[in-house]
């Protein structure tokens, strides 16, 4: 069994543009970042949403997503 600890588990950033998810994944991949999945569609949040997930040094996962109808 598992222990959920209080605290940030999962920070989301929107994207303005699709092309935006990939060029961060480009970075990120230079960087040497832990990534958790590559840039894909993810139709089970929405249709059109794309997103990169990957984690920060401390182990939060972050995610970088493009959602269409999305008002920016």
């Amino acid at each position: 069994m598992s222990t959920i600890a209080p605290g940030l588990q999962h920070l989301a950033f929107n994207a303005k543009r699709r092309e935006a998810v990939d060029a961060l994944y480009a970075v990120l991949l230079v960087q040497g970042a832990t990534m958790t999945e590559s840039p894909a569609e993810c139709p089970r949040y929405s249709d059109g949403y794309d997103a990169v997930f990957f984690t920060d040094p401390s182990g939060i996962a972050l995610e970088f997503c493009y959602t269409p109808n999305l008002t920016h």
